[in-house]
């Protein structure tokens, strides 16, 4: 596995641009957290303040075994009272822009907010949005130019996935979208994420509470190496 600087990373993408080669972007939650939406870590917290009961009977204090512990309607409320209040901020502006120039042309996320939407609606970028968690046939053909995918379902959805085995179960059908990839990553990845991109070769443990991360796909390149920043 091969280690890469942020400048190195820009020059692959800036590359692939030329050679008329897609690019996706990866992003989860750190790209969202200053917009008022908390962290894994904070969700826990919040979940032992609110529903103490459910907390204690998490065996592990984590995301994704005390989101477990709630109904199904409690973790979209708990959810959807940050995401309504929540305003973009400049990660999304600039992945906007990275749209709206032909340096990305496809957004995979595993927030359940909508705020990389709002922030293309402003720069007049109307990507077309799917929703991987609630159908995961994938058809290369008909997708659009530009697009976003929620891996992990939209707050508003019909699916929304926060627990280790409902991503594992996801994790199934994504390799279509990953087999004529590198991955191009920068940050730290949640190990639910990790789970969710099937040709990530991480070699080191991540932390389940982990959650800030942004990378790269270049795609229509067969081989499946990871180069990772510092």
């Amino acid at each position: 596995m091969m280690r890469r600087e942020i400048a190195d990373v820009l020059e692959t993408v800036k590359r692939a641009k030329d050679r008329d080669k897609g690019c996706t972007l990866l992003i989860g939650a750190g790209c969202s957290v200053k917009a008022g939406i908390p962290m894994a870590s904070e969700f826990v917290e919040i979940i032992r303040k609110e529903y103490p009961r459910a907390y204690e009977r998490a065996p592990e204090k984590t995301y994704p075994h005390v989101m477990a512990e709630l109904l199904m309607s409690e973790r979209r409320d708990l959810i959807s009272n940050y995401i309504n209040n929540a305003k973009i901020n400049w990660a999304h502006l600039a992945i906007a822009q990275l749209l709206k120039h032909g340096f990305v042309d496809r957004v995979l996320t595993v927030n359940f907010d909508p705020l990389v939407m709002r922030a293309c609606a402003l720069v007049g970028v109307f990507p077309a949005v799917y929703d991987f968690a609630a159908s995961q046939i994938f058809k290369p053909d008909f997708i659009a130019q530009q697009s976003i995918f929620h891996l992990h379902g939209q707050h508003t959805g019909l699916v929304v996935l926060n627990t280790e085995s409902e991503v594992d179960r996801l994790s199934l059908h994504l390799g279509p979208l990953f087999t004529d990839s590198v991955v191009v990553e920068c940050g730290s990845w949640p190990v639910t994420a990790v789970k969710t991109i099937p040709c990530l070769n991480i070699s080191r443990k991540p932390s389940a509470t982990t959650t800030g991360f942004i990378g790269f796909v270049i795609r229509t390149i067969r081989q499946k190496n990871t180069f990772r920043s510092g």
